[in-house]
């Protein structure tokens, strides 16, 4: 069964695991979630390469990871 939690808790403990996780770079947070039908999308910031212009593939890959072990743990409360 997933733990069910508010908004602002779900994105405090995502933010806290993330950077626990193994590809986490410093600039990487969870900034929003919210449920779809039945799933967890959370939104991110920290995706772009120092040029501004293009995405760091490594934490694009990091994020999808990490936000798919997450949700199978987490979901965001009604």
């Amino acid at each position: 069964m997933k733990t069910a939690l508010k908004k602002e808790q779900l994105i405090e403990r995502a933010n806290q695991e993330l950077k626990a996780f193994p590809g986490y770079k410093a600039g990487m947070e969870i900034t929003d979630a919210r449920m779809e039908k039945h799933v967890l999308v959370m939104d991110a910031k920290g995706m772009m390469q120092m040029d501004g212009e293009s995405l760091d593939l490594d934490v694009v890959d990091a994020y999808n990871s990490f936000g798919k072990q997450f949700a199978e743990v987490y979901t965001l409360t009604q």
